[in-house]
């Protein structure tokens, strides 16, 4: 079974903690979204609960509220893997200091996802192989598919990246974005996603078509 990653946007460290629950195996924290980011309080929170933290820190192009520069959203999760950090998501699209983020990420023992996101469609299964093979090239601990579903074709596109990661013993994450991306959010976790995301409640979903944790065990059960 997959890992269960509790998403949480949280504007203060207090509000975070109240958030945390104990049966999330992952809590993915947007750094992007605290009104003030403070790291040693993100390090003594990680202590206290002693659960694995991933850090996102999502520019604007990925629905994320970072306003500053890329030098300085690679400096902040540069920054953020000595602050209770057990992995970081990097999107694809950070070419230009990928490599460098992963190799320090991999220095200081924190796994790296390395994320491709597509907010209006799925691509074609070749473009899809190629970003996956790119991604491969700096060697991550997880990859991870993002990508709008409009018809139904689109889930078995997505899905055959499953079956390509499993030949390659590769870790990945498959998500299907959208109304009809949900069946995907039930399925992808029993076909063999590293994790799958699920809010508490459906006023705090990080993506549009998450389904909350309560909704996913219903429909396994």
């Amino acid at each position: 079974m997959s890992l269960y990653c509790l998403p949480i946007k949280a504007r203060t460290i207090k509000e975070l903690e109240a958030t945390c629950v104990p049966y999330a195996d992952i809590i993915e924290i947007w750094l992007d979204q605290f009104e003030e980011l403070d790291f040693q309080a993100l390090k003594k929170l990680q202590k206290k609960i002693k659960k694995p933290f991933l850090y996102v820190l999502k520019p604007k192009s990925e629905k994320g509220a970072f306003k500053g520069t890329e030098k300085e959203r690679i400096a902040l999760l540069k920054k953020s893997l000595d602050f209770g950090a057990s992995y970081i998501d990097v999107g694809i699209k950070t070419r230009t200091s990928i490599g460098d983020l992963i190799a320090t990420a991999r220095k200081k023992h924190v796994k790296t996802i390395i994320s491709y996101h597509n907010f209006k469609k799925t691509p074609s299964a070749a473009t899809l192989a190629n970003i996956y093979a790119r991604m491969r090239k700096h060697k991550p601990n997880v990859i991870k598919f993002a990508v709008k579903i409009n018809k139904s074709t689109d889930i078995g596109v997505l899905f055959g990246m499953i079956i390509r990661a499993e030949k390659d013993a590769q870790p990945i994450i498959t998500l299907g974005m959208g109304e009809k991306g949900k069946i995907t959010r039930i399925l992808a976790p029993k076909l063999g996603n590293y994790l799958y995301y699920a809010p508490l409640t459906k006023e705090n979903s990080t993506a549009e078509g998450q389904l909350t944790h309560a909704e996913l065990i219903n429909y396994w059960k």
